[in-house]
């Protein structure tokens, strides 16, 4: 009898024990995030997962568009990196088809831009003292914020560039996008041009959120 108590109660342990585990897995950010607190430890490094645009996604983005401007029980739609990246990559093209392999990632509240960027089409003027060192095609970074303007649009405010791993100052970012002739931007914000009128936007996660347009 003993023998048998001993070892419901080393069952008893064990169920416990792994109840713990499930939940410390479970709710493994909210206990990580306490204790850096508590241990004034910073937060951890953002993982970047960047998505190249597939060749349906601007048709899917027009769908998803299109579906909830036409259905008021659907608020808002969440789009992929991928997808916004094939339409930012369409923008930025439209100038002097100076950039391409643009890929996207959302790290909240940012989305952080990577593409190929031929040089030989930046006049050297907006280059500054990097006008020397930057020949050919070269990788660029972008980073920014979204936001819905009052027409309904959807514009990404450029806070970074860099070229090569040169950063440019952000007083100089809006006379490069002007040198890159992209259609319709405004000092450091440009258009991302969806065919629709949206009311809001959020970075979520690993998505970006789309808030339909309320006349």
């Amino acid at each position: 009898m003993g023998c048998l108590r001993s070892l419901l109660a080393q069952i008893g342990c064990a169920v416990v024990l792994l109840a713990f585990l499930l939940l410390g897995y479970v709710f493994r950010d909210q206990v990580g995030a306490t204790y850096r607190r508590i241990r004034h430890l910073p937060p951890p490094p953002v993982t970047e997962v960047y998505q190249l645009p597939d060749s349906g996604d601007r048709a899917e983005v027009r769908r998803k568009l299109d579906s909830m401007s036409g259905s008021r029980d659907m608020p808002s739609m969440d789009f992929s990196a991928g997808q916004i990246a094939a339409i930012i990559e369409a923008q930025l093209r439209a100038g002097r088809r100076a950039i391409d392999s643009v890929q996207v990632a959302f790290v909240e509240p940012e989305v952080r831009v990577r593409a190929s960027l031929d040089m030989t089409q930046v006049p050297r003027g907006a280059l500054g003292p990097f006008a020397g060192s930057l020949e050919g095609r070269q990788p660029v970074a972008i980073a920014g914020q979204f936001h819905a303007d009052s027409a309904g649009r959807l514009m990404l405010t450029v806070t970074a560039l860099s070229v090569a791993d040169f950063p440019f100052p952000r007083g100089t970012i809006a006379a490069v996008l002007r040198a890159l002739r992209v259609p319709d931007v405004a000092g450091r914000s440009l258009p991302v041009p969806l065919d629709q009128r949206i009311g809001g936007v959020a970075v979520r996660g690993r998505t970006l959120r789309l808030f339909r347009y309320q006349p």
